[in-house]
Order: structure tokens, then C-alpha cells, then sequence
């Protein structure tokens, strides 16, 4: 197994997502992250100018089979071709799905509403 690890622009995460949906990939992990500019910018806070060392960009995780692996990389690179971003490959011990049916003895705990003992109030 394979961990795929995309990070692309904002404006490429739609593209990216049609094209995984058009090879029926598993589903993706997506976080959002900050990377750093090639380029510093400058931007204007409260009438102050200030660098902007860093940008709000996507990351996309997604395991697939050894099999797969080439075609989702394909597609990632397909969609976010025109943009700046990472593509990188990572081997995946064999996992498994951490789920209540699966394994009794992780199913979820109840909790109260509180967080702790009664008449307690979380500062």
C-alpha cells in the first residue's frame, strides 16, 4: 500500500477532487495547511504594510493499492499541472480501519455533557 500526499492551491482543490472522483478513489484525508511563498508579498493590515511569508494551501491524503498508485498520481498531476505544489509517495505498512464493528473493545465511550464532575464548570 501507498500513502499519496498532495499539496496544492486552494484554486486546484476542485480539479484535483474531480478527477480522483473519476477513478473512483478511496477517500481522501484533507487538511488545510500553510507553505511557504517563492515569492514574499506584502499586504496591508490596519494601515500597515507587513510580509507575507506563507499561503493557504491543500493538503490531500489518500492510501490506495500498489496498483493504483500510478493512476491517482496521473490524475493529481493532471489536475494541478498549472499550479505550484507537492507530490510525494510514501510506502504504507498494511493497515486497517479502526471501527467500532471491527473491534468491539474500541467501540466509542459515552460521555456526559459536562467534562467533569457535576456542578464543575470548565474554565
Amino acid at each position: 500500500m501507498k500513502l499519496i500526499t498532495a499539496v496544492v492551491t486552494e484554486d486546484h482543490v476542485n480539479s484535483v477532487a474531480q478527477a480522483l472522483n473519476a477513478f473512483d478513489v478511496p477517500p481522501a484525508v484533507i487538511f488545510s495547511v500553510l507553505t511557504p511563498t517563492a515569492v514574499r508579498r506584502w499586504e496591508t493590515y490596519r494601515g500597515h504594510p507587513r510580509p507575507v511569508d506563507v499561503v493557504e494551501s491543500v493538503r490531500v491524503e489518500i492510501v490506495a493499492d500498489d496498483d493504483d498508485t500510478g493512476d491517482i498520481v496521473h490524475a493529481i498531476r493532471s489536475a494541478a499541472d498549472s499550479g505550484p505544489g507537492w507530490l510525494w509517495v510514501t510506502a504504507v505498512d498494511p493497515a486497517s480501519r479502526l471501527e467500532a464493528a471491527d473491534c468491539p473493545e474500541r467501540a466509542p465511550v459515552p460521555r456526559h455533557d459536562g467534562g467533569g464532575e457535576p456542578g464543575h464548570r470548565r474554565s
